[in-house]
């Protein structure tokens, strides 16, 4: 069975706050993860309920759809505890690589042992591995283009013979609602863009082997977003414009 790796970022709306949230000064190395869930017991909650923006909504819709078909696994990566597997439980806190410098970035993801841990992760065998990372997270990881293994999506500039980077800006926004498409802004693409896959692949008459068919090179993936899924989907007067 064709297997996926999904990994998103942590979001600023979360599923509830706490008094005494977390800080980023309150999480500095991975191994603290342990001692303040001991501590916060009470008020946790899964990873995948934890997010509410829209990104994060997108991506669980596309996951519960590529799931009919795929084995898909999700993981988080949190500005405030690392890298997280989505059923893993966590408390509340406070803390974005929105707010860091570049330097700051690096170096609270090595003290919470993120790129270790994405190397870790990406040594299994995935037939596609999707990034729905902005700028500032892709930073976390920020040797992803050298070790990555398997086809991957991602949302940037770096790239190899693996990656394909898609731009989540204003012009691709405007574009593909042109084209009829639902998208949340640039900052909901990168969910919307798994969850338009998913629907579409969900609309063959044999999901699981298109999945398979596109996933078997670069250019078969490339061919298939550019020529097949992120067309119009009718034309009008509007799009010769």
């Amino acid at each position: 069975m064709i297997r996926i790796l999904v990994i998103s970022s942590c979001t600023k709306a979360k599923a509830f706050s706490s008094s005494n949230q977390l800080k980023c000064d309150d999480i500095t190395i991975k191994q603290d993860r342990e001692e303040i869930m001991k501590k916060s017991s009470k008020e946790i909650c899964k990873v995948i309920d934890m997010y509410q923006g829209s990104q994060h909504k997108s991506i669980i819709k596309g996951i519960e759809i590529l799931r009919r078909f795929a084995e898909v696994d999700f993981y988080i990566i949190s500005a405030g505890f690392g890298l997280l597997e989505s059923e893993e439980m966590i408390p509340a806190y406070e803390c974005s690589f929105s707010k860091m410098k570049n330097q700051e970035i690096m170096d609270r993801s090595n003290k919470l042992e993120i790129m270790k841990d994405f190397i870790g992760l990406i040594s299994k065998k995935f037939n596609l591995i999707y990034l729905a990372l902005g700028e500032d997270y892709l930073k976390a990881i920020y040797d992803w283009e050298k070790a990555i293994n398997s086809l991957t999506v991602a949302f940037g500039q770096k790239e190899n013979d693996k990656a394909i980077t898609l731009d989540a800006n204003n012009e691709m926004v405007t574009k593909l609602c042109k084209y009829g498409f639902k998208i949340n802004g640039t900052i909901g693409f990168k969910g919307d863009l798994l969850r338009i896959i998913g629907e579409d692949i969900s609309k063959q008459n044999h999901p699981a082997q298109k999945l398979e068919d596109i996933l078997v090179s670069k250019r078969a993936l490339e061919e298939y977003l550019l020529k097949e899924l992120l067309r119009p989907k009718q034309s009008t007067l509007g799009d010769y414009f």
